[in-house]
């Protein structure tokens, strides 16, 4: 997945419209003419720190966004990291407040880290730290959503 950008081919827009996007809640945001699509199901606990993905749709400009969102629990304290755990490294990715370019790397990653189910991610916000996804099923939704945006910017096929 290198060279990956946010520019979405006819092609996969249709496949994303028709095939997968029964399977997402949609939010129209018709102020800034863009589409919000969170997939059913894994929306956010605003009990627990999680975070999650949402994918922005900029139908008006060809183009698709990966956000990375996180409960207000999550966002307690002045840094919030992700420590990824997989094979024989371990990565920590800050997630902070930064652009759609960073989001897309970071969701690149932690793809690829999926792709090992031995894989431990563990959600670090200011003096506390828990690990997230290890339930199967919630685990398959990321990965999910993940893989229908990459398919959506041509980044899969």
């Amino acid at each position: 997945m290198e060279d990956v950008d946010f520019h979405v081919q006819e092609s996969e827009a249709l496949y994303f419209r028709n095939l997968r996007q029964i399977y997402y809640s949609k939010e129209v945001r018709d102020d800034a003419q863009f589409d919000i699509f969170r997939l059913k199901g894994l929306e956010l606990d605003s009990g627990e720190a999680e975070i999650g993905f949402a994918i922005i749709n900029n139908w008006l400009h060809d183009q698709a966004y990966i956000k990375l969102e996180a409960t207000d629990l999550a966002m307690e304290g002045d840094s919030i990291y992700l420590m990824i755990q997989h094979d024989e490294s371990d990565t920590t990715l800050s997630l902070g407040n930064e652009g759609m370019q960073s989001h897309l790397n970071i969701a690149v990653q932690i793809y690829k880290a999926m792709a090992s189910d031995a894989s431990i991610f563990t959600l670090r916000a200011g003096e506390g730290q828990e690990e997230i996804w290890n339930e199967t099923e919630r685990r398959n939704s990321i990965k999910r959503l993940l893989k229908d945006y990459f398919k959506l910017i041509g980044a899969l096929r």
